[in-house]
């Protein structure tokens, strides 16, 4: 049910975008067709709060007309072992992460520089934590299991491009949508330890599942060809 929740949402949401921008094209006077970039700002991840990961997000897209595709692939380079405490927020403690994510996004550009867009994205996190239980002879024992985080998301942006043949080209866009999120573990045995929350979603990231708002800032730097 919570399946075909998500795609009915995915459906209407798509649809709506399409029809609320669908006009006739002009002729685009710019001879830019493809683009190569690189995301600085997806650097520390949508869960930067609560894990100490280091993302490389790549991306290609194609421009014709006033429509541009694009696809971008990312993963975990670096993963920062994490105590679980924090200043401001509690953090969520673990061992190491590995992860990647994907995302397809159409774009349509209106006047100028400025577009709307729409990013069908999915993330794939799998987590090592640390617990500690007692066995059978009341003995302390500290082991380690895995969280597997599942995030699909889909986000209208808004935004400014700016390509230019044989040259660095530059995309700034701000964007708000929705995400589902599910998780589940493998190994874990003190079922009620290590029940910390995220900070932005406020779901058990453990286990459970859950949709949320997802709010995203990306700055994209690269060069067109």
């Amino acid at each position: 049910m919570q399946n075909l929740k998500i795609i009915f949402l995915i459906i209407e949401l798509v649809f709506f975008h399409e029809i609320s921008f669908s006009q006739r094209e002009t002729n685009d006077t710019s001879n830019v067709s493809h683009f190569v970039y690189v995301v600085p700002s997806s650097l520390l991840g949508n869960l930067f709060l609560n894990l100490e990961n280091y993302w490389v997000e790549i991306g290609y897209g194609y421009r014709y007309k006033k429509s541009m595709w694009s696809i971008g692939m990312s993963a975990i380079v670096h993963s920062v072992p994490n105590s679980g405490g924090a200043f401001l927020w509690p953090g969520i403690s673990s061992v190491h992460s590995n992860g990647f994510s994907s995302n397809f996004e159409h774009r349509r550009i209106f006047f100028g520089l400025f577009y709307s867009s729409l990013q069908l994205n999915y993330e794939y996190i799998e987590t090592v934590r640390s617990e500690s239980y007692e066995d059978e002879l009341n003995q302390s024992i500290t082991s380690n299991y895995k969280v597997f985080r599942n995030e699909i998301a889909l986000i209208p942006r808004v935004g400014f491009v700016f390509l230019q043949r044989n040259k660095l080209s530059c995309d700034l866009n701000l964007g708000t949508g929705i995400r589902y999120i599910w998780s589940t573990n493998s190994g874990k045995k003190n079922i009620g330890a290590n029940l910390q929350k995220e900070t932005l979603t406020k779901k058990e990231f453990d286990s459970g599942q859950k949709f949320a708002q997802r709010l995203s800032f990306q700055f994209r730097i690269g060069y067109a060809f």
